[in-house]
């Protein structure tokens, strides 16, 4: 009893001087506490003792608890296990970040621990995490925002779209403004990586989604610019997608496009301006590289090239293949060329079994050819026979270049003038001993003319005359033939009055290497 009393008067002794003083000290050496603090605890036995808070199992974050009315900022220490506790609650010291009738019990985190019983990501990192209940981030509807000099730079919404810069509309919004800088760069330095890339799988191609959409606002400039191991930043500027590839990239590709769909387009291109061009191919390379290539695997019915114009749409070739079919509303194909004087052509067809070639609008040797050939070979028709068979008729062909015309006259009293067409007689050239007019006259169901000369053959016509002064009215027919004169043609003179089996043009070949056919490029999904 004596041992109580003296106990109980010993810490109203105490008190009394903590009240004097306003600070408390509870302690074995009647030291007095510490200025700075309200109260100070010290045993006095070398640092072996500590301070004990209350223990008490907490239900849950937002819930007092075992604690009634539990005052704000009081600490306790949870006693209860990860494996029983709701809503995150695990064992360690809290207070009460609420009020005492709203509590919200926040865990205190250790210094720079590196386990996770610290409950937080320290600077240093984190050890023997657990990515199922270990994360950054929040449990309820708000955004989670990441700041520099207190202002936001990167935000992720509930919804989990990603902003840097901005507050994102899209899945990932990246905006910046650094000059002559990139705002992204992915790097992938392993031989067969992809730096990046981009896939839209949403309903498998049920809908129209895009997997990649870049844009720029600048005429000068690519909305993207892609490059084959070339160091210096270099883009065709005014382009939505502009592709280059190094000169010391072997075969290396500017671009290319690969749809492996049975009915899937490869690499469209379109305009709508009234000047556009829908796809524009140039090549600066000698030889036989050309501006566009068309390449069909198909063996048996491919077509390397389908042109149509129009608005006519597709068409399908002869469909046992072809290196390029065309259609159109009037013309199919159009030509044109400008060197005349190094022997045009509009059109050259070779025959890949004999080596032989028929130019069509073609100059040789200081002539115009409407289609010349550099082998026999025959111009024909098809017409039905009595079966309704088609059968092959052929044109009569001649050592010199003539023009023709054909008519009827008659006698009177023996005579008969006749005119050559005015539109013959300028276009055909009628020389005395060297081209001369050539008339051919044929009676006509009249026994008693006694035959006729043709005389006075000018260019304007010629004169049929019946032997032996007869003077019947015998009907007939002329035939005449003459050949065709030389022309102007833009400053030059096309030769044609003195043809006869001139030499023939030499076919086209090329020393050069042909365009490779290459292999169908690996598609990679």
């Amino acid at each position: 009893m004596k041992q109580h009393i003296l106990a109980l008067t010993s810490v109203a002794f105490l008190i009394a001087i903590s009240a004097k003083s306003q600070n408390v000290g509870i302690n074995t050496t009647g030291a007095a506490p510490n200025a700075s603090s309200i109260l100070d605890l010290n045993t006095g036995n070398a640092g072996t003792m500590g301070l004990l808070p209350e223990q008490v199992a907490l239900t849950a974050t937002n819930a007092a608890g075992p604690i009634v009315l539990p005052a704000t900022g009081l600490i306790v220490y949870n006693t209860a296990t990860a494996g029983v506790s709701p809503n995150n609650v695990t064992p360690g010291y809290y207070f009460n970040a609420g009020t005492p009738g709203a509590p919200n019990w926040a865990q205190f985190v250790a210094g720079n621990s590196a386990t996770t019983t610290s409950g937080g990501w320290l600077l240093n990192g984190n050890t023997g995490t657990n990515p199922a209940t270990n994360f950054l981030g929040t449990t309820d509807a708000n955004a989670v925002n990441f700041r520099t000099t207190n202002l936001q730079r990167m935000t992720i919404t509930a919804a989990g779209l990603v902003g840097i810069n901005v507050i994102p509309g899209a899945l990932l919004d990246v905006e910046g403004n650094a000059a002559g800088g990139a705002i992204g760069l992915f790097v992938n330095s392993n031989n067969t990586g992809i730096a990046l890339a981009a896939l839209n799988n949403a309903g498998l191609g049920a809908s129209n989604g895009i997997g990649v959409l870049a844009n720029s606002l600048q005429s000068g400039g690519s909305a993207v610019a892609a490059q084959l191991c070339n160091a210096v930043t270099t883009y065709y500027p005014g382009v939505a997608v502009s592709g280059t590839s190094n000169t010391t990239v072997a075969g290396g590709k500017g671009g290319e496009f690969i749809c492996n769909n049975a009915t899937g387009i490869g690499a469209f291109a379109s305009t709508t301006g009234t000047g556009g061009i829908g796809l524009y191919g140039q090549t600066g390379a000698t030889g036989v590289q050309p501006g566009v290539f068309g390449y069909n695997t198909t063996v048996a019915s491919g077509t390397g090239v389908i042109g149509t114009g129009n608005g006519l749409g597709s068409i399908n070739g002869l469909g046992v293949g072809s290196g390029g079919a065309f259609a159109g509303s009037l013309v199919g194909v159009y030509c044109q060329y400008t060197q005349v004087s190094q022997g045009g052509v509009g059109g050259v067809f070779q025959d890949g079994f004999s080596g032989g070639q028929a130019d069509v609008n073609a100059w040789n040797g200081g002539t115009h050819y409407k289609i010349i050939c550099s082998y026999v070979g025959s111009v024909s028709c098809a017409v039905p026979n009595l079966n309704d068979q088609m059968v092959v008729m052929h044109c009569p062909e001649t050592p010199e270049f003539y023009f023709e015309d054909y008519g009827e006259g008659q006698l009177v009293n023996g005579r008969a003038h006749i005119t050559i067409d005015p539109v013959v007689a300028k276009n055909v050239a009628i020389i005395p001993n060297k081209h001369p007019l050539r008339v051919f006259i044929q009676l006509d169901n009249d026994s008693t003319c006694k035959g006729v000369v043709v005389a006075n053959k000018t260019l304007s016509g010629f004169d049929v005359i019946e032997l032996n002064g007869g003077n019947s009215n015998a009907p007939f027919e002329w035939h005449i033939i003459c050949n065709v004169k030389d022309q102007p043609v833009n400053g030059s003179i096309n030769h044609m009055q003195d043809l006869r089996m001139e030499p023939a043009p030499v076919p086209f070949t090329s020393a050069q290497t042909p365009i490779p056919v290459q292999a169908p490029p690996v598609y990679h999904h």
